[in-house]
């Protein structure tokens, strides 16, 4: 089975909906993949609140197990706490370094705000 990462904040999470884990985008992706027969398991890597610093911070432990995609969604934390954008930027190209240097063949999903 192949693992499909997506990294993210609340929007990742499926933060206030009445069943994340059913009804997340991850989720719902999740369940496209199921009725079409693919052999991909979903991991929902989602952190309500969480910043590109935070993401930076914990990816190492995400990225422990072999993935096949990445799927990144982070920033949207980052503008409403006034971080700069470079910062923000230098964060985003870190975490997708970090994970393309651990799996140079893995795709990439880089979902923009």
């Amino acid at each position: 089975m192949k693992n499909i990462l997506f990294f993210g904040n609340s929007l990742t999470a499926g933060f206030g909906l009445r069943n994340a884990e059913t009804e997340s985008f991850p989720a719902l992706i999740g369940q496209k993949i199921n009725a079409a027969h693919l052999d991909y398991r979903i991991i929902n890597a989602g952190l309500s609140g969480d910043t590109s610093t935070g993401g930076l911070n914990r990816i190492n432990y995400w990225i422990s197990q072999y993935i096949e995609v990445f799927v990144l969604e982070l920033g949207i934390n980052d503008i409403i706490r006034g971080i700069r954008p470079q910062t923000t930027l230098g964060n985003l190209q870190a975490i997708t370094d970090k994970v393309k240097i651990k799996y140079p063949g893995v795709k990439m999903g880089l979902m923009g705000m």
